[in-house]
């Protein structure tokens, strides 16, 4: 059996199929999982809001 999308032949037992697609394993994992890039603004957003958490409340001193 051969890959819909690349054409790789596929073993018995080691198709996917995604829609009416039947796939080799790593296409199936590149339909299901793209890759996705964050902008500059995302990075930023994130590393802003991993900072600026309140950290733990710190129990009062004894004197």
């Amino acid at each position: 059996m051969r890959c819909d999308r690349c054409g790789s032949w596929i073993g018995t037992g080691q198709e996917y199929t995604h829609g009416s697609q039947t796939l080799c394993a790593e296409c199936c994992m590149e339909l299901r999982m793209p890759l996705k890039r964050k902008t500059h603004w995302q990075y930023l957003t994130a590393i802003r809001s991993q900072y600026l958490q309140p950290g733990p409340e710190e129990p009062p001193r004894s004197k």
